[in-house]
């Protein structure tokens, strides 16, 4: 017994370090910025929905009624033979919409046995991802339910959207960043690791976004210095569009990464990332995607 609550609480303890990263806002219109860094609701992370395609998500009664912000219920499966920690996801009506994964299931099961307070509200429902990757919800852990009022009327707004200077209107998707330099343990960069860097930041996103277009602004390299600098901090914001390229499509999408200097708290998301999108030529660089 002992055992068991000492690793318990090392993973509860692990679950909160997770907690102060640096975000990944996925359908960054919907997540309060301040409840994923902490606020009266803290954010413990964004879980995808497995098993999506077996069960009553996939009837479009209850489909239909799945949207950014709705929230949504987890229980605990005690009697599942394949995963004891089974959580079975589900929406206020009790319709079976899957299951958060085994591989990530074992420090919300024993929160959930706890009988600790946690939210769930949907922060994506993507019609044109694979079936397995279509709907993601954000969980939060609160002292009450009050404490995400203020998220839910987050995720009941509009998305952001930013007009390009070519005169497309794009929504924010997805958005995310790091530090440039954040894995350089020691020594300084040169040409050859900022090259290695920029190359890589293209299937940076891959994991969570999937396989995407990408369109990456060159970044102003700093040579005045005795190392060739990148600017401080890479940006990744997965935009699309109402309008697709080509008519006979649904619409169009792509990821854009661009690097500027360090930021201040102080300083609005929306500018960052209007700022650092604004000139993409989107006719150009975009891909269309189909409907569904």
């Amino acid at each position: 017994m002992q055992r068991f609550v000492t690793v318990f609480y090392a993973d509860i303890i692990k679950l909160y370090n997770q907690i102060n990263k640096q975000p990944v806002f996925s359908n960054a219109q919907s997540i309060s910025i301040k409840a994923l860094r902490g606020g009266t609701a803290a954010s413990i992370g964004e879980y995808v929905v497995v098993g999506f395609q077996y069960y009553d998500g996939m009837m479009s009664e209850v489909y239909e009624q799945i949207q950014v912000g709705t929230e949504i219920a987890m229980v605990r499966e005690y009697d599942n033979k394949h995963d004891p920690l089974a959580i079975r996801v589900l929406t206020k009506n009790k319709d079976m919409l899957g299951y958060i994964p085994k591989s990530k299931n074992k420090v919300l099961a024993r929160l959930i046995d706890q009988d600790l307070p946690l939210y769930a509200l949907v922060s994506q429902v993507d019609k044109c991802s694979d079936l397995s990757d279509r709907l993601k919800i954000m969980i939060w852990m609160g002292k009450s339910k009050n404490d995400l009022q203020g998220v839910t009327a987050c995720c009941e707004d509009k998305m952001l959207k930013f007009t390009l200077d070519c005169g497309k209107t794009v929504k924010l998707d997805s958005f995310h960043y790091a530090r440039t330099y954040l894995s350089l343990l020691c020594g300084l960069p040169d040409e050859e690791y900022n090259e290695t860097l920029i190359s890589k930041a293209k299937t940076e996103m891959m994991p969570l976004w999937g396989k995407r277009k990408i369109h990456i602004i060159p970044p102003i390299i700093n040579k005045s210095a005795e190392h060739p600098m990148l600017p401080l901090t890479q940006f990744f914001a997965w935009l699309s569009c109402d309008e697709p390229i080509l008519k006979q499509n649904a619409g169009s999408e792509l990821v854009v990464i661009w690097f500027r200097d360090d930021f201040t708290d102080k300083e609005p998301l929306e500018r960052i990332i209007h700022e650092g999108i604004r000139s993409v030529p989107w006719d150009n660089v975009a891909e269309d995607f189909e409907a569904y």
